[in-house]
């Protein structure tokens, strides 16, 4: 290809870019006016862009309360190890990732129990599934989430019962 010509196509791509880049931003620019100016005039008109005051959100919610705990509850949960069931999702990734705490159980031997007769699976690389973690500690472990009054409430609950129960967590 001759000099003059590669010379020739590479100013007319430069020009015909530019040209397609002017053309592009005045279509935008024509289109948000088109969009943007019928909608300001219609809130300007309505009242629309006040300010309506303080937002009113109506309905219930329900406070559960949080059983204060006794020395003695302390140093009963304390001396009480526990075994958190985890449903951990390895399937998904990121932001899709569902995993959470599905009950709480006083030995391991009652948290595969607890899997077993859920139906569910124990955990296997690269598969969803259940895995047992433990032992925690009821008052510090972090596995209970927004649900830690509650949690500790039952524990103490089957502790003054005697029952083995586990404490099923919602999800």
């Amino acid at each position: 290809m001759p000099a003059w010509l590669r010379a020739w196509l590479i100013i007319a791509a430069i020009v015909g870019g530019g040209a397609l880049l002017i053309f592009g931003v005045v279509f935008f620019a024509a289109l948000a006016a088109l969009i943007l100016v019928p909608f300001a005039i219609w809130a300007w008109a309505t009242g629309k862009l006040k300010p309506a005051g303080p937002a009113t959100i109506e309905g219930t919610a329900t406070v559960v309360e949080e059983r204060p705990l006794t020395e003695n509850d302390k140093r009963l949960l304390a001396a009480t190890p526990v075994w958190v069931v985890w449903y951990e999702d390895q399937f998904h990734v990121g932001a899709e990732r569902d995993s959470f705490g599905v009950g709480v159980c006083f030995s391991e031997e009652d948290a595969r129990t607890f899997v077993a007769r859920s139906g569910g699976k124990m955990l296997v690389p690269g598969y969803d599934g259940h895995d047992i973690l433990g032992p925690e500690n009821p008052l510090t472990t972090p596995l209970f989430g927004a649900q830690r009054s509650e949690i500790i409430g039952a524990i103490l609950d089957r502790l003054e019962r005697d029952s083995r129960e586990p404490v099923p967590m919602r999800f």
